[in-house]
């Protein structure tokens, strides 16, 4: 038999126990509860009596719990998949990892460049503008580096 089926037979195998187990809890209860109580009966025969009815709704309960963590398990299995054996796809592993750090490292790098891009934009609506004017005051050409004013 191979790993897979093996697995599958136990999970089959745990469930059934599991509802072995309720069943059995279950009937316990049910008797406990429709048992005739005499009415000549001591305190301690009510007693033993709801401790009896205790201690199968407990394990009922805990039953149903395992039984919960089984279903839980089976669903992991069938959408997470098997755990592999030791070293099957890590070769795979490493190239997703490294691709997706190249996809990471991209997404920074634009990210870095929209926030220049931002500084550069607000830097440039800012209320406080140099103008550099021509030097002999009508619209042509101007000479770099002569800052004239400050406009606001």
């Amino acid at each position: 038999m191979n790993r897979d089926a093996d697995a599958a037979h136990n999970l089959l195998e745990r469930k059934n126990k599991l509802m072995a187990e309720l069943m059995t809890y279950y009937r316990d209860m049910i008797h406990t509860a429709t048992q005739q109580i005499p009415a000549n009966a001591s305190n301690s025969s009510g007693a033993i009596n709801s401790l009896a009815m205790e201690t199968a709704m407990t394990g009922f309960i805990r039953a149903t719990e395992d039984l919960l963590s089984l279903t839980h398990e089976i669903r992991e299995l069938w959408i997470i998949g098997p755990l592999t054996k030791p070293g099957a796809g890590d070769e795979e592993a490493r190239r997703n990892m490294k691709q997706e750090a190249e996809e990471t490292f991209n997404l920074v790098n634009a990210l870095r460049n929209e926030q220049r891009l931002a500084q550069i934009g607000a830097a440039e609506q800012s209320p406080m503008r140099y103008h550099v004017k021509n030097l002999e005051g009508h619209p042509g050409r101007t000479q770099a580096g002569q800052v004239h004013g400050v406009h606001q």
